[in-house]
C-alpha cells in the first residue's frame, strides 16, 4: 500500500503552479508527500541525450559549445540561440530577445513563498548524491518530474518508481522531444508519457501515454509546452 510519496523535480518557475495545485489536491490529504527539488544550472540540458533522436550533423558542435559555456557567460545567449534555432529557424520563426527572456524566466528559480505553501521540501544539487536522504524518507513511491539521468543505485531502491516524461515514448526519449517531433513532421506523436523508472533512459513499461492536438501550420511551441 502506498502511503508516502517522494516527488523529485527541477527548480524552475513552471513547477510553482504544479506545487500549489498538488498541495490543495485530495492527493495531499490522502498521502504523505515529500518534494526533492533539484536546484539546476540553466544549462543542465546538455546534449548527450540528443543521439537518441537521431540528428547527428550538429551534435559535436553543440556539445563543445555547452562544455565551454560553463566558463564563459558571454556564450550563454549564443548557445541558447544555437540550440533552439536548429528548430525555430526551420519554421521561419524569428529567434529574438523575447524567446531568450522566456527561457531565462523558465529557469529563474522557484518563488520564495513555496515553502510556506507546500511543506516537506528539500533542495538538492543532484538526486544521485542523495541516496541516504531518500532512504531516510523511505517512500513507497518515487515520482520523477524532470531529472538528470538517475544512477542504478537510486533506481534499484526498494520502492515503486515512475517518471513523467514530456515526450511520446518510445519514439522520443531524452530532451527536446517536442522539437524533434516537429523536425520530423511527426505531429501525431507530441505528448507525454508516464512510465516505470528503470536503468534504461526513458525506458520501462508505459503506464499512460497521451498525444495532444496541435496546429501544424501555425505551430506554437510555447502553447504546446503550456498544455503539457
Amino acid at each position: 500500500m502506498i502511503k508516502k510519496i517522494l516527488i523529485h523535480t527541477m527548480d524552475h518557475n513552471k513547477q510553482y503552479e504544479y506545487f500549489r495545485r498538488l498541495s490543495s489536491h485530495q492527493l495531499s490529504k490522502d498521502f504523505e508527500i515529500y518534494y526533492m527539488v533539484h536546484k539546476a544550472d540553466k544549462l543542465i540540458q546538455k546534449n548527450q541525450y540528443l543521439y537518441l533522436n537521431r540528428i547527428q550533423s550538429r551534435i559535436n558542435i553543440e556539445k563543445r559549445l555547452i562544455k565551454i559555456s560553463s566558463k564563459n557567460k558571454e556564450l550563454n545567449v549564443y548557445i541558447k540561440n544555437r540550440l533552439l534555432s536548429l528548430f525555430f529557424n526551420k519554421y521561419k520563426t524569428k529567434y529574438d530577445k523575447s524567446k531568450l527572456d522566456y527561457i531565462d524566466s523558465y529557469f529563474s528559480g522557484l518563488m520564495e513563498d513555496i515553502p510556506n505553501t507546500v511543506g516537506n521540501i528539500v533542495y538538492i544539487d543532484n538526486i544521485n548524491n542523495n541516496k541516504e536522504l531518500i532512504e531516510k524518507i523511505n517512500p513507497d513511491l518515487i515520482v520523477v518530474v524532470g531529472a538528470p539521468f538517475i544512477r542504478s543505485d537510486i533506481v534499484n531502491l526498494d520502492c515503486k518508481k515512475i517518471n513523467l516524461h514530456i515526450g511520446y515514448l518510445p519514439n522520443y526519449r531524452g530532451l527536446k522531444t517536442i522539437e524533434w517531433a516537429v523536425l520530423n513532421k511527426d505531429f501525431g506523436r507530441i505528448g507525454y508519457t508516464i512510465h516505470e523508472l528503470t536503468n534504461e533512459l526513458d525506458g520501462g513499461g508505459i503506464i499512460k501515454r497521451r498525444n495532444i492536438k496541435v496546429d501544424e501550420k501555425n505551430f506554437d511551441f510555447k502553447a504546446v509546452y503550456a498544455e503539457l
